[in-house]
């Protein structure tokens, strides 16, 4: 719900890092990324965290 939005509306302007980053991200299972998300949890690595808060401002702002 909160990934498919932000992957149209924000992918195709990512730089390579930023790109692989992101799919180092995508690699996180599926019970991390629920938790993060949901705010049960935090990544410990910054660059993860990172993805969660702008994922999460995105989603925000678009309500």
């Amino acid at each position: 719900m909160l990934l498919e939005p932000w992957v149209e509306r924000h992918a195709a302007g990512l730089d390579d890092a930023e790109l692989s980053s992101f799919e180092r991200f995508l690699d996180s299972s599926d019970m991390d990324l629920y938790a993060w998300f949901t705010g049960r949890g935090r990544p410990d690595d910054g660059v993860l965290a990172a993805w969660v808060d702008r994922i999460l401002g995105a989603s925000r702002a678009t309500r």
